[in-house]
């Protein structure tokens, strides 16, 4: 079974819900991370927050999550890592970094 086209688009929408409020999840990550690791651990924190929400959604629809699930959400965030990146970099607090 792949991610139906309901939860992709759910997940999709996570990654727009969390990309628009960028200093506020900069601001959380600076609390815990040298500055030096700031970009890629508000990157991975957000990641981890869009991952949790797609799990919740399944457990919610009482559906069993498979390998392929998995694999297709992660192309999901791979799909979306550019806008997820540039979002971060923009606060001022997080340095550009290629991807």
């Amino acid at each position: 079974m792949t991610i139906s086209d309901q939860n992709k688009k759910f997940v999709k929408s996570l990654i727009d819900y969390y990309t628009s409020e960028p200093q506020a999840y900069s601001e959380i990550v600076q609390a815990y991370s040298p500055k030096s690791e700031l970009s890629e651990t508000t990157v991975g924190f957000v990641i981890g927050m869009i991952y949790s929400g797609f799990l919740r959604a399944y457990s919610d629809q009482g559906l069993e999550i498979k390998s392929d699930d998995i694999d297709e959400f992660n192309s999901v965030v791979r799909d979306n890592i550019t806008k997820i990146r540039n979002a971060f970099s923009k606060t001022g607090l997080l340095e550009t970094k290629n991807s």
